[in-house]
């Protein structure tokens, strides 16, 4: 089995995602300096955690890798996986381009 290290963690329900909220960019002028700091301390306790776990997955990775069970996709396969994706996208628009002047 082929996977990047973030598809792997990804795969286990660990993407980069949920790193963040998206609601804790907005102005906090509206909301009470005391529930503001509620909220980014508990976000900052969230998101420790989920970086711990996604370290643990790291190191399972990279042990999976040592042993053989998963292999790195080479940087050409990684293109063709992105080419295929939604024509609108810039990343896949470039991936196509690379892809043409290698030939491929």
């Amino acid at each position: 089995m082929k996977l990047t290290e973030e598809e792997y963690l990804a795969s286990k329900g660990f993407s980069r995602q949920l790193i963040g909220e998206s609601a804790l960019h907005m102005s906090s002028s509206r909301i009470s300096k005391n529930v503001w700091t509620k909220l980014v301390k508990n976000q900052n306790e969230r998101d420790k955690k989920i970086c711990e776990k996604r370290e643990e997955l790291r190191m399972e990775y990279r042990e999976k890798v040592m042993k053989g069970e998963i292999q790195i996709p080479t940087h050409l396969e990684e293109l063709q996986k992105i080419a295929q994706g939604h024509p609108d996208n810039l990343a896949v628009i470039a991936a196509k381009k690379i892809l043409q002047k290698r030939m491929i």
